[in-house]
């Protein structure tokens, strides 16, 4: 998904987005803004209005304390649909059909940050164990990332 794409998505749930030179942090939302760190990458940028758009879709009040217990789950709730929303199983599987042979080419695929894709994974990882019946295929997430597709039967 192109940066692009997902402001088009926003824009359709009625949010407002600005870039702005933010200092400590890389997003920010109040109520249905959403304010994006300028200065930063096209890739970064989407993973953090990826990360913003999840707070609106999962967050509660003021989550800005993060020495608040309640407050760090709800910062993880949104991460993880920022990672559902832009990696998800299907985009994995996609990745490999397009044949993206290491993980430096799969964040390339999906436009997203080497750091975002390693973290999805270790969420997949701690979600589904090592691997995954995904469609036709199993998805593995140890002791690194791949991919096999099933095969039912061999036709001699």
């Amino acid at each position: 998904m192109e940066y692009e794409e997902l402001l088009d998505e926003a824009f359709s749930m009625k949010l407002k987005i600005k870039e702005v030179p933010l200092r400590g942090n890389k997003g920010r939302i109040i109520d249905n803004h959403i304010y994006i760190k300028s200065d930063m990458i096209k890739s970064e940028k989407l993973t953090t209005l990826a990360e913003e758009i999840g707070h609106y879709e999962t967050t509660v009040g003021d989550i800005l304390n993060q020495d608040i217990s309640n407050n760090v789950k709800q910062e993880i709730k949104a991460r993880y649909w920022s990672y559902d929303k832009l990696i998800g199983l299907h985009r994995i599987i996609d990745a490999y059909n397009a044949r993206c042979l290491d993980k430096f080419d799969i964040a390339d695929y999906l436009n997203v940050p080497l750091t975002f894709l390693e973290s999805s994974i270790s969420y997949y990882r701690s979600k589904y164990g090592c691997c995954i019946p995904y469609r036709n295929y199993i998805i593995f997430f140890d002791p690194s990332l791949a991919v096999l597709e099933k095969i039912d039967s061999f036709n001699d």
